[in-house]
């Protein structure tokens, strides 16, 4: 295929969108423009989510993506249709998981954000340099020629991390439909809304819940299953019934966007304008925040502070019927000052295994491998009669 076919560049694929669509051919869809503050029901699908060249003219990232959004198109395909999601760690269950991580990473919103951090954290460098104007920094914008090659990369390397968390199917049996947007995956932490401190969303987040509608009747939710539980034990997808359920989570998409809400022909318009009007306060301008703490001094009597960047984490006092938050964040964990995780374990063997992919051990996606010749290495070390796990 020749470059020039390949110009547009979408960053929500074609593909997903269609399932909110509607009309010959399913082509048209409905959207609402949160700057406009407008409705249009009749937007053209293949004019959704792209820009020209939007990963580069190299097609590099743009045809891998081709080939995710080509492996995973059926499993979307099979939980519309009613199917459930993969089993749990075969190999359409990683394929599905490491789209949805993708996606997250992959929009408009993600690189806007991933240039804002940039932009945050070099101006508080520079801030200190008392050669440089404040004014001057803040005439200029500093940013990335390629965000995509940092928040793909950390995506990539975090997709082991992410691998323990349950995933099931929230069927919407409301006459409320689930609405998507340009940023459709969605991270958040009821289990940690009154933590203030450092970020809970993080991959490793003790109590991550992941949000990401693919119809407006079914949606994906991987989620922390230590502190949540979602239907019966052997249940892969669980009834939703409450409406106020599903205008939560619809909230949430909302609160994600960067510019447009996607919705089904069979969604009240209404219904379109009562989310506008729950939510136009609550939409958080920055897209990163940076944080520096107070200077101390060391042994040395030199002065240091350490910067802090996170994401701002939407808080809307979640509370759904389907999905059961099983119990209360300890004081000493709302209080605590350092990240918190799910599988300390896990997290250990992960930040090893980074290690040796930068010494060029291990490749990024040899995760399974680097554990199995761990695992090897132990075994063989172990004397002779010595139990190993």
């Amino acid at each position: 295929m020749k470059v020039a076919e390949k110009k547009k560049q979408h960053y929500v694929p074609q593909f997903y969108l269609r399932n909110f669509s509607w009309g010959k051919d399913r082509l048209p869809i409905k959207l609402f423009n949160i700057q406009r503050g407008d409705h249009f029901t009749a937007g053209n699908l293949r004019g959704q989510c792209y820009e020209d060249y939007f990963y580069g003219k190299d097609l590099v990232i743009e045809n891998m993506f081709g080939t995710i959004e080509g492996r995973v198109s059926p499993i979307v395909d099979q939980i519309v249709a009613g199917g459930g999601p993969p089993v749990r760690y075969s190999v359409d269950h990683d394929a599905l998981l490491t789209f949805v991580l993708f996606q997250y990473g992959r929009t408009k919103h993600a690189g806007e954000a991933a240039d804002e951090q940039v932009d945050k954290l070099a101006k508080t460098a520079l801030a200190k340099d008392a050669r440089i104007e404040p004014e001057h920094l803040e005439m200029v914008k500093i940013g990335l020629k390629n965000p995509f090659a940092l928040t793909l990369r950390a995506v990539s390397h975090s997709l082991p991390i992410a691998h323990d968390l349950q995933i099931k199917i929230a069927i919407n049996r409301t006459p409320i439909r689930f609405v998507t947007s340009d940023h459709p995956v969605v991270f958040y932490n009821q289990y940690g809304e009154e933590r203030v401190i450092r970020s809970n969303t993080g991959l490793a987040s003790k109590g991550l819940q992941i949000f990401y509608p693919v119809s407006p009747q079914h949606m994906v939710v991987l989620y922390d299953e230590k502190i949540y539980k979602m239907g019966g034990r052997k249940a892969t997808s669980v009834d939703v019934t409450s409406v106020t359920d599903v205008q939560q989570l619809n909230d949430l998409q909302w609160l994600n966007a960067l510019e447009n809400i996607y919705f089904n022909n069979a969604q009240p318009l209404s219904e379109i304008d009562r989310g506008n009007r729950r939510n136009a306060l609550r939409r958080n301008p920055e897209k990163t925040t940076v944080k520096e703490s107070e200077p101390t001094a060391g042994a040395d009597g030199m002065l240091s502070s350490i910067v802090m960047m996170a994401k701002p984490e939407p808080k809307i006092g979640l509370r759904l019927e389907f999905l059961k938050c099983l119990k209360a964040m300890p004081d000493e964990e709302r209080t605590f000052g350092g990240l918190l995780v799910r599988d300390p374990e896990r997290v250990a063997i992960h930040d090893a295994f980074l290690k040796a992919v930068d010494k060029g051990r291990y490749k990024a996606s040899e995760f399974g491998k680097f554990v199995l010749d761990q695992h090897a290495a132990r075994t063989c070390a172990a004397p002779y009669g010595t139990a190993t796990p």
